[in-house]
């Protein structure tokens, strides 16, 4: 259904943040592994019964804590347009992102990508979600070797993926607060510290990866 490529090495900030001089960097503590937020592909294959998500990133941190997870420390959200319409939807996407989709777009359907998977409509709703066990170490959504996070969501929760679709991914660090689940968004200051990101010097800017 899609197949969209991103440039490695972006994972610095976006916007008025490169325009300014700046960058955005990486928590000091060496479990977030460098790339672990430079999304490279996104992907989405789907038959009559389920839809195929497939994002790759330069690599993935891996720090050992959850194995049923495969990776930890990366959180990403993927907003879908499913009906096309300006002024449809929800334009904030949640979880700490303080990202708002362009223009006049809105998601119908959202998927939240941490410790585990949430599906959530345009009001906030939980629709369905997935809390990996210990037993799912065996299989993980998570390949922190290839860099890859892969799930299928049946099309009778999310709908049956349509050409006129449209996704934004956005990709940042996970904090879960020291727990589990699926988490959010971690904070960004302006200087670095052991636990979160630096080189946020205003409020407006945003912290994310993001393709569209």
């Amino acid at each position: 259904m899609i197949d969209a490529i991103d440039q490695s090495n972006d994972d610095i900030g976006v916007g008025p943040i490169l325009l300014r001089g700046g960058r955005l960097s990486y928590p000091e503590n060496p479990h977030f592994r460098p790339g672990s937020f430079d999304l490279t592909r996104f992907t989405v294959h789907a038959d009559s019964s389920r839809a195929v998500f497939t994002l790759r990133f330069r690599a993935l941190s891996d720090p050992g804590w959850h194995p049923e997870y495969g990776f930890q420390l990366t959180m990403a959200a993927i907003a879908i347009d499913t009906d096309g319409k300006s002024g449809s939807g929800n334009r904030i996407v949640p979880a700490q992102s303080l990202y708002a989709m362009p223009g006049e777009r809105g998601f119908d359907r959202l998927i939240l990508v941490g410790g585990g998977i949430r599906i959530e409509d345009s009001a906030g709703n939980t629709l369905a979600g997935y809390t990996p066990t210990e037993s799912d170490a065996a299989n993980p959504i998570g390949n922190s070797l290839t860099g890859t996070i892969r799930f299928s969501v049946p099309v009778s929760i999310l709908g049956a993926p349509k050409a006129e679709w449209t996704y934004v991914v956005v990709v940042g660090a996970q904090d879960d607060h020291g727990g589990a689940g699926i988490g959010e968004f971690r904070t960004v200051h302006a200087e670095q510290g052991e636990w979160n990101g630096g080189g946020k010097l205003h409020p407006e800017d945003r912290t994310s990866t993001i393709i569209s």
